[in-house]
């Protein structure tokens, strides 16, 4: 199965939105985190939604303006702000660990740790959709509760444990 979906309906109805949220919600055929052109050119640089999952759980579901670009962005600390949860949780008693921003990274043995831990373990999923792919992350978010989701509709915090 194809990771990516194409649009079969420009059209935002329910229909629409449960087509994705069906491929989406399900980590069958999801591709495991990679790096580099030969991984990247498996995503276009349209808006999307993505989800990512830890095993057969999904642990973050986000949209983007470019799938491409957001592929990128998993492996860039300061680029994503799911990168860092995850560092924190993952490496926050590590003996050299320091917190993470989005102007920072985390000191270079836990970047090394978490890039690999990342390629090896997450999987991820996208479908590209023009229209209502914040529909579609925010209906995601509702009905999965990914535990590294923190922001709901407008900035809501859902997942303080995280932060």
């Amino acid at each position: 199965m194809n990771p990516l979906r194409t649009l079969l309906d420009s059209s935002i109805g329910q229909d629409h939105v449960d087509m994705h949220l069906a491929f989406l919600a399900n980590p069958d055929g999801a591709l495991s985190l990679g790096i580099g052109k030969t991984w990247l050119v498996q995503f276009p640089p349209n808006p999307g939604v993505y989800c990512i999952y830890l095993g057969n759980e999904l642990v973050y579901a986000g949209e983007t303006g470019s799938l491409k670009g957001r592929m990128r962005d998993l492996l860039d600390t300061r680029n994503h702000t799911f990168r860092r949860q995850f560092g924190s949780v993952q490496f926050g008693t590590h003996h050299s660990y320091q917190a993470a921003s989005s102007r920072t990274k985390f000191p270079d043995e836990i970047e090394v740790l978490l890039t690999d831990f990342m390629l090896k373990q997450l999987k991820v999923k996208a479908v590209p959709v023009t229209l209502g792919r914040k529909e579609i992350e925010e209906r995601l978010i509702d009905d999965v509760k990914p535990r590294y989701n923190i922001k709901g509709k407008r900035g809501e915090v859902l997942n303080a444990s995280v932060l």
